[in-house]
């Protein structure tokens, strides 16, 4: 059993798998053309932006859950292995299905040979090179004090949140909240609040007020840009890294990380669904398969329908590719367990680190 294992925060997990869902709602808004199709400045459009709004947080809070326990994490070449395991494996299979149904050329093949070095999928990319990071950022966080780490934090969020917020047009040189940059900011204020943190009840609020200024705000620069004509200039709001996002996600990981969850059925049933929540991501977002998933689903009619039914459309699709993608992963995984992969992935864990002792001592 790992660390992780022995550790493992049901509440936590919860957030892993309500981050997943924020995810795929966003894509379904972007990737499944919704947010395109409403009209704007009306309730519809007020209502997906509020969701988009919302969703913004997923990716923060996927990195903060990951940084709270890498931070107090050996560094450990299996668990690069097994994630570089799991992109290849979708990526392939999202290749050979997309070559039966239309023509793939040399570029498509090389990149899905070489998913993670090639971008396929930025998240994966970054948080990658954050995993290889780790060990050295643990090194700095652990040898520096609170009153330093905090310096260290104001100046992080100063640059990569607060800057390119206000000096929209400095975002492509500083950051959009989907970078490297971005990540180490999340890992240095995941670490920040394993070490330091001091546990208190949930408090909800924290996380409803933020989410309701971003709301906010959204809706204000909507009014604007109609009085002013200038179409939807306010979209500058809807990046990760925007302040009340940041605030708003930092908040809502402390509310999971204080439920506590009693009930063992559910502790079972959160556990299985949060360990497939990578997969899920790794299937409904493959760069082969995107494109025939929001065709088949397609999303963009949703705004033909009542407000109501729109929303109901919004959320049970995102719980039904949630579903259908943990089925799949949860047989990936028995696959990889029948096979015993891990035990592949220790053997050259091994190797590797015998080797890398050797040359540092000779």
């Amino acid at each position: 059993m790992t660390r992780y294992q022995q550790e493992r925060n049901s509440g936590l997990d919860a957030l892993r798998i309500i981050s997943m869902m924020m995810i795929i709602t966003l894509h379904i808004l972007s990737h499944g053309g919704l947010s395109d199709q409403v009209e704007f400045g009306s309730k519809e459009y007020f209502v997906t932006n509020s969701f988009r709004a919302f969703s913004d947080m997923g990716v923060n809070c996927f990195i903060l859950i990951s940084s709270y326990f890498l931070c107090n994490m050996n560094f450990s070449i299996k668990r690069v292995l097994n994630i570089e395991t799991q992109v290849l494996f979708y990526s392939i299979i999202g290749i050979a299905l997309y070559s039966v149904y239309a023509g793939v050329d040399i570029k498509q093949i090389v990149q899905s040979i070489t998913p993670v070095i090639s971008g396929e999928y930025w998240f994966v990319t970054y948080y990658m090179l954050v995993l290889l990071f780790s060990p050295f950022l643990n090194f700095f966080i652990h040898k520096t004090t609170k009153q330093q780490l905090k310096r260290i934090l104001v100046l992080l969020i100063f640059v990569y949140s607060i800057i390119p917020s206000v000096f929209v047009w400095s975002k492509s040189f500083f950051s959009q909240g989907n970078d490297f940059y971005w990540f180490l900011t999340l890992y240095f204020i995941g670490a920040y609040l394993r070490l330091h943190y001091i546990h208190s009840k949930p408090k909800v609020l924290f996380v409803i007020i933020p989410c309701l200024a971003t709301v906010l705000a959204e809706y204000v620069m909507i009014k604007l840009c109609i009085m002013f004509g200038y179409g939807d200039q306010h979209r500058f709001l809807f990046f990760n890294n925007n302040p009340l996002f940041l605030f708003a996600s930092i908040c809502l990981f402390l509310v999971f990380l204080d439920i506590r969850i009693q009930n063992s059925i559910c502790i079972r049933l959160i556990n299985l669904l949060a360990s497939c929540s990578f997969g899920v991501y790794l299937i409904h977002d493959n760069p082969c398969l995107r494109p025939v998933l929001w065709k088949t689903i397609n999303p963009s009619q949703f705004h033909d329908k009542n407000l109501f039914i729109m929303i109901v459309c919004i959320l049970g699709t995102v719980v039904g590719i949630y579903i259908a993608c943990a089925i799949i992963d949860y047989i990936r995984q028995l696959v990889f367990r029948a096979i015993r992969i891990n035990n592949l992935f220790e053997i050259i864990e091994c190797r590797i680190t015998r080797f890398v002792s050797h040359l540092t001592n000779n």
